[in-house]
């Protein structure tokens, strides 16, 4: 009875929330061939929200939710067939992960720089359409063609630094990693890295 009287007063002395919400954007376009009509482009928006409930003073329960969705276009005019030709594509895809795990912290919740890293299990959704433009023997028309939900069971990894302004306010920076279907290797090819605002409460 002592000792779980202990570990109570312990918890309750460092338990508080750090909550994060974090939003990231990029853009590409593939270098322009002047022998190639039109252009290829891809932009990815996603954003984030991170609750993490520390329960010891450098340890917290870590949950998290994120979104992307991608968008590519594609106007170059591709000759299928010399009676069918593709004039543009546009493919979007969604995914959301679902995570929860550990988060370890390197620094006090009141120093003016916070390191962490986390790391846990990830419910990885994934969906997405593609539109169609085409002419099939000089005649436009167009199409669509939807891929099914697909959800996989994955982990993730994290590493984080914040920047304390206030008591309980700090700008956040993280870089995320989903690895589908827990296959390790492809850790540094799915690395997303997010900016935001984190409050302590």
């Amino acid at each position: 009875m002592r000792y779980l009287l202990i570990f109570l007063i312990s918890f309750s002395s460092f338990a508080y929330v750090d909550l994060s919400i974090q939003y990231a954007a990029s853009k590409r376009e593939s270098i322009s061939d002047p022998n190639i009509e039109g252009d290829l482009r891809t932009e990815t928006r996603t954003i984030s929200a991170t609750w993490a409930w520390y329960i010891w003073e450098y340890t917290a329960l870590e949950f998290n939710y994120s979104k992307s969705e991608e968008t590519q276009l594609n106007t170059r005019r591709q000759e299928i067939e010399p009676t069918f030709i593709l004039t543009k594509t546009e493919t979007l895809t969604e995914t959301e992960v679902k995570g929860v795990g550990l988060r370890l912290s390197f620094a006090r919740r009141r120093a003016f720089i916070v390191p962490t890293i986390s790391g846990g299990y990830a419910l990885y959704t994934t969906k997405g359409k593609t539109n169609y433009d085409y002419e099939l023997s000089g005649t436009s028309g167009s199409s669509s063609y939807e891929v099914d939900e697909e959800t996989s069971s994955s982990s993730y990894i994290t590493a984080g630094l914040k920047f304390n302004f206030s008591k309980y306010m700090g700008i956040s920076f993280t870089a995320k990693s989903v690895m589908e279907d827990f296959d390790f290797s492809q850790a540094d090819k799915n690395v997303t890295y997010l900016a935001g605002l984190s409050w302590v409460f």
